[in-house]
């Protein structure tokens, strides 16, 4: 079955998609609670965000925090 290119995406594609999304998860941990309470986000994200920077906050620096978007 034929799916059209808009659908159907590239290995590559995928992976700057998903590299972006990173680096954009990465630049709303910078921001305070006050400011993420400005956004409208949805609820799971704003957790998850809170929980990324507490991990950040609580782990050194040589270990990582392994976390996952449901």
């Amino acid at each position: 079955m034929d799916m059209p290119e808009e659908i159907e995406k590239s290995r590559t594609r995928k992976k700057k998609e998903a590299k972006a999304l990173q680096q954009i998860g990465e630049r709303l941990t910078t921001l305070s609670e006050v400011q993420l309470g400005r956004m409208a986000l949805p609820s799971d994200l704003m957790e998850a965000l809170l929980d990324a920077k507490a991990c950040v906050l609580t782990v050194p620096d040589d270990a990582r925090c392994s976390m996952s978007v449901r």
